[in-house]
């Protein structure tokens, strides 16, 4: 049977604490505070009237060096009271409310690894000239509002019941660590300033935070501030925080996850939140918006694959953003404006998925967003280069402007994917398969395609603009009908009729002596101008011409165009190819305006049924 092993911490006695030197006159206080629980200040500081004042409270309790002995407060004295002190029996037993003092200087290191104590540790407005060691240790809460520390902070793997105060005017010369900790409150870094000395200025990886973050309104940062993996149940809010890392990452948010929303706007006293480096959210899951609005952004911004339950706002962008990736990104509705994307050198839009548009972009702004700099570089087996495109962005955009009620617009935006899609499918194929056997067949048949591609867009818009389609029936009536109009007046028409061209009246029109003869083409021979048509004298003199079909131009313009046959007129009359120019023309056109009869009314029908080029 296993034995149970208790470990228990090792507590100096206050004799040893107090190693043979008097306590200061700030460490006396901070024992007698041990019975009251009241704030320890020293002496001889002068408090402002408005203690709320970070600045004024910093230039009244701040130690500059350790020069004065008085505000000196040992650190193993901090670490004695926390675990507890000696007891009630000598008087050093601290107060439930907490450790707290104002305005000293801590001298040594204060290590707290691995301690857990039920009390709040309360540093403020103090010089702490070691590196604080709370790896693994437990506190109800930890405020060092206005403190600075010279040497940077291990807070590892931290765990504590409350808050985290490192706000007012806190500055820290050196990296903070939270990797790992755990803070169940909120962490409060306002106004405070990070220097990372040319490294990490705040390190949150992996820790959990059960309410919010503050990195706002003064907030500071000189070199990254990593948040990769973080866990927060709250807001991340970064209005009139400064993050500035030079050309590195300034902030890091791989796969964080945010509860609520993450802000980038101007704080209350119209300060914007200012990156200089690169910000990183690229597989963030948050749960309300991410919101860059008035931002000033000097690097890039990526969110590749990231999961916004509400909206992504990118609004009144300020700086120079070389580039912002969206690629696989998923939000809820996108708020934007066109000077915000201009502000972009290069974006990506790949994949990127959004439920609805709140704004107020036009149509050709919306084109121009998915054309700027979308388009990747495409390089062969041989070095040649084309442009690829990707049509999904197009998609995404027709089909959120569809379900939104603008069908007008999404079919414009169809029409502008297929445009593209084609301008770039020939030079991409012959980039990829230029000297490989037996793929330059691929090349010509794309010729042939694109050939067909001219034509379906010029007549039917891809199948996004229908109404193409009638105004090339429209013209082509129009043209049948001026045609066969001036056919049948200048009389190079005739009765297609066995009946009638093999009956006595016609063949004695056709023998007049006054008939015009046919010309046969090509043999350059003129009609005799004084001629009548053999068509105007049958119609003059046979008694059957009265009851013969007649002759309507715009009903023949119809029924050729029209693949039914069902006016008759077709049936009825034909152009005389060899009585004049008029009908020549006619019996050389009428076999293509047949042939754009067949194919505009066939393909116009699968357009309107859905069948031909109007899936997404």
């Amino acid at each position: 049977m296993e034995k149970s092993v208790t470990v228990t911490t090792y507590k100096p006695s206050i004799a040893e604490v107090k190693g043979g030197t008097e306590w200061s006159e700030l460490e006396q206080a901070l024992l007698d505070a041990c019975k009251t629980g009241e704030p320890v200040f020293p002496k001889d500081a002068v408090l402002p009237d408005n203690m709320d004042d970070s600045a004024a409270m910093i230039a009244a309790l701040r130690p500059q060096n350790p020069s004065e002995p008085s505000r000196r407060v040992r650190a193993s004295l901090i670490r004695y009271l926390l675990l507890g002190g000696c007891g009630a029996s000598n008087g050093t037993r601290p107060h439930p409310k907490g450790v707290e003092v104002s305005g000293g200087w801590i001298d040594g290191a204060l290590d707290l690894e691995g301690c857990e104590t039920p009390l709040d540790l309360k540093l403020r407005y103090c010089l702490v000239l070691e590196t604080p060691n709370l790896t693994g240790a437990h506190l109800t809460g930890l405020y060092l509002n206005g403190s600075r520390c010279q040497a940077g902070m291990n807070l590892n793997r931290l765990v504590i019941d409350e808050d985290l105060i490192l706000r007012g005017g806190f500055d820290c010369s050196g990296t903070v660590d939270l990797g790992g900790a755990r803070i169940d409150g909120t962490l409060s870094c306002i106004g405070g300033r990070f220097d990372g000395k040319g490294g990490t200025a705040l390190d949150g990886a992996a820790m959990v935070v059960g309410a919010d973050v503050f990195l706002r309104s003064g907030f500071c940062a000189i070199g990254l501030v990593n948040l990769i993996r973080a866990r927060i149940g709250g807001q991340l809010s970064c209005n009139g925080g400064r993050f500035d890392s030079g050309n590195a990452m300034a902030l890091d948010c791989d796969t964080i996850t945010v509860g609520a929303s993450v802000f980038f706007r101007e704080c209350s006293n119209a300060i914007p939140s200012h990156l200089t480096g690169d910000v990183d959210f690229t597989r963030a899951q948050i749960g309300g918006n991410l919101q860059f609005i008035g931002a000033t952004i000097d690097g890039a911004a990526k969110s590749e694959s990231a999961r916004i339950e509400e909206g992504l706002f990118w609004q009144g962008i300020r700086g120079k953003v070389s580039t912002l990736d969206l690629t696989e990104a998923q939000v809820g509705v996108l708020r934007d404006d066109a000077e915000s994307w201009q502000r972009v050198e290069k974006y990506h839009l790949s994949g990127f998925r959004y439920d609805r548009l709140h704004n107020h972009l036009s149509l050709s702004m919306r084109r121009d967003w998915l054309a700027h700099k979308h388009e990747e570089e495409l390089t062969g087996p041989n070095g040649h280069n084309a442009r690829d495109f990707d049509p999904q962005p197009y998609t995404q955009l027709a089909s959120v402007l569809d379900k939104a009620g603008h069908r007008t617009a999404a079919a414009e935006i169809l029409y502008a994917r297929e445009n593209k899609l084609r301008q770039v499918a020939l030079p991409r194929a012959r980039a990829i398969s230029r000297g490989t056997f037996g793929q330059e067949r691929r090349i010509y048949f794309l010729m042939l395609r694109r050939l067909w591609d001219w034509g379906f867009q010029g007549v039917f818009g891809y199948g996004h603009r229908p109404a193409l389609a009638l105004a090339w029936v429209f013209g082509l009536w129009l043209f049948s009908w001026a045609l066969y109009g001036a056919a049948y007046q200048s009389g190079q028409m005739a009765p297609n009729s066995d009946v009638i061209l093999t009956s006595s009246e016609w063949l004695a029109a056709v023998n007049n002596p006054n008939a015009c003869q046919p010309v046969a083409w090509g043999s350059g021979k003129p009609h005799n101008e004084n001629c009548t048509m053999p068509l105007d004298i049958w119609l003059e003199t046979a008694r059957s011409a009265p009851d013969y079909e007649t002759f309507n131009a715009r009903l023949y313009a119809l029924d050729l165009f029209v693949p039914l046959d069902a006016l008759g007129q077709e049936q009825a009359w034909a152009p005389s190819r060899d009585r004049g120019w008029w009908g020549r023309i006619g019996y050389a056109a009428r076999m293509w305006v047949q042939v754009a009869g067949w194919i505009i009314t066939a393909v116009g029908a699968a357009v309107l049924t859905g069948l031909v080029g109007r899936k997404d």
